[in-house]
């Protein structure tokens, strides 16, 4: 599986890259386009788009979502069934932080996400618990979304919830082929 990822990983990038890159140099002052902690900062990151501000992969990574192989970024607009609206800084986030889930909390999503994770990339769920990083966003909208991350000593794999957090596709965690 891993080399399917690798080789499509290649070409998706660089057509997302392509549609999405930008700096935040105009962005509001009261929005946040930085991640910070560690690990999830060398996985995503913030960018600046024609839509708006997204949450996006790295120049080392690439959140691929399965079993679709297509790249997936999470943007600070919501939008439903109609077009987007056009605004580089019209929808932006107004806080990020990244927090490693422990106890309880690691025990419900791990038993909530991982099957669906897991068996939407056709693997077994890891028999190692893995460390699951949180990075919880709040849109200029007053719209939440949280990313998890679960990192298990051989593979990171991720999924998002909105409004709620309903076990649905995840994706991996790859990283680009050099």
């Amino acid at each position: 599986m891993r080399k399917i990822i690798k080789l499509s990983l290649t070409g998706l990038l660089l057509s997302a890259a392509q549609a999405f890159a930008g700096a935040c140099d105009s962005a509001p002052k009261s929005s946040v386009t930085q991640i910070a902690g560690a690990p999830v900062e060398r996985w995503a990151k913030v960018e600046c788009s024609k839509y708006g501000h997204i949450i996006t992969f790295t120049e080392n990574y690439g959140f691929i979502l399965i079993p679709e192989r297509r790249p997936i970024i999470y943007p600070a607009q919501l939008v439903t069934n109609e077009k987007p609206s056009l605004g580089p800084d019209q929808y932006y986030f107004t806080s990020i932080s990244v927090d490693e889930l422990s106890g309880s909390a690691n025990e419900f999503l791990h038993g909530l996400h991982q099957k669906n994770i897991f068996g939407s990339i056709g693997q077994d769920v890891p028999e190692a618990k893995p460390k699951i990083w949180e990075l919880s966003a709040t849109t200029n909208e007053n719209k939440d979304l949280a990313l998890y991350f679960y990192e298990y000593p051989d593979i990171v794999v991720g999924t998002s919830c909105w409004e709620s957090c309903a076990p649905t596709k995840g994706f991996v965690v790859a990283r680009k082929p050099k």
